[in-house]
């Protein structure tokens, strides 16, 4: 039976602009541009990536704009599915992402969302009205970077590391924010024709190997 590679982030995991199904793909923004004109044979976001050098199926939990309490609730969804030959990797994203309940789903990208062009947000269907947006976007400027909230993040996250080595499953948690400047993004690959600071698809690849060489997959599998 082969094992499984679990992924659980926000858009870095989920591979924003490099994927055929990501939304500003879907709402033809000049970010699409990229995926149609930088793509290669090869090209694969890095959970597919690293998939692929340990010889592991992957399920990708990542997803855009998701916040902490998002990442950490689809880890809790899963987490007894994951067995002791498993690998668990865990990118945490910025404090200033303050859930808010819709009608289905809790969303969370209400900054990005307000300053979308009005074709695009037309085609979003938040169920919120733009009093709630702004109230929202209020909250999360005066409380969402008070170190209170960080701290709740950390320990919640450190409970999730305490799990997962006391069942012996190899884990990794990286914090987006520290990261994310080491590899290249989709502006610097376009020679800033494209503004975007996600990773590019060889920042993936990067990353990809980087994860594959300096935390000891070799010696996991």
């Amino acid at each position: 039976m082969i094992n499984t590679l679990w992924t659980f982030g926000d858009s870095f995991t989920f591979g924003h602009g490099c994927r055929e199904d990501c939304p500003s793909i879907q709402y033809d923004s000049p970010e699409s541009n990229y995926y149609k004109d930088y793509k290669e044979k090869t090209s694969d976001i890095w959970p597919n990536l690293l998939g692929e050098l340990i010889n592991y199926k992957v399920n990708n939990f990542g997803e855009n704009g998701d916040s902490n309490d998002q990442i950490i609730d689809k880890i809790i969804d899963n987490i007894s599915s994951i067995s002791k030959e498993d690998i668990v990797i865990i990118g945490k994203t910025c404090s200033n992402r303050i859930d808010a309940p819709g009608n289905e789903r809790f969303f969370t990208n209400f900054y990005y969302y307000n300053h979308l062009p009005p074709a695009y947000k037309n085609k979003i269907d938040t169920n919120f009205t733009q009093e709630q947006i702004n109230s929202a976007i209020e909250f999360s400027y005066c409380f969402s970077m008070n170190p209170l909230v960080h701290k709740r993040n950390e320990k919640r996250y450190n409970f999730i590391l305490k799990y997962l080595n006391e069942k012996g499953i190899a884990n990794v948690i990286w914090d987006v924010l520290n990261t994310i400047s080491n590899y290249e993004d989709i502006t610097k690959h376009t020679n800033g024709k494209i503004y975007n600071t996600h990773f590019s698809f060889n920042g993936h690849k990067q990353f990809a190997n980087y994860l594959y060489n300096n935390l000891q997959f070799q010696n996991i599998i």
